[in-house]
């Protein structure tokens, strides 16, 4: 999982929050930042409760809204959780391949004084 398909991802579920909150704005009235501070609850399924829409082109709105950016949001920390996921796994490739290099040395080293003892005491 690429940092840039995580950015996309975020980037699309941002915009759909956007277009909410413009529909919002103008099917309820609201100002935008209201409108757009509702589409944020609703996606993310907080649902405070302090906005809600009044009017019935709202609502219908709303139920079709709420299930595809419910599935964003989703969608977004799925993929944030893969990207953080393959960084860890990353990370532990790579001290697994360190103490691996390093047991690597240790045991030629260990070699090395062995024969090195051996060769000592032969002459």
């Amino acid at each position: 999982m690429k940092f840039t398909r995580v950015i996309g991802v975020m980037i699309v579920f941002i915009a759909v929050v956007l277009i909410g909150g413009v529909v919002y704005q103008q099917i309820e009235g609201w100002s935008f930042l209201d409108s757009v501070y509702f589409s944020t609850m609703t996606v993310t399924t907080v649902g405070y409760g302090d906005f809600y829409p009044e009017t019935n082109a709202g609502k219908i709105f709303t139920i079709f809204y709420s299930f595809s950016g419910i599935a964003m949001a989703f969608y977004v920390l799925t993929n944030l959780g893969k990207y953080m996921f393959n960084i860890h796994i990353k990370k532990h490739k790579e001290e697994i391949a360190k103490k691996e290099k390093e047991k690597e040395v240790k045991e030629v080293k260990q070699a090395v004084e062995k024969d090195l003892r051996k060769e000592a005491k032969k002459k």
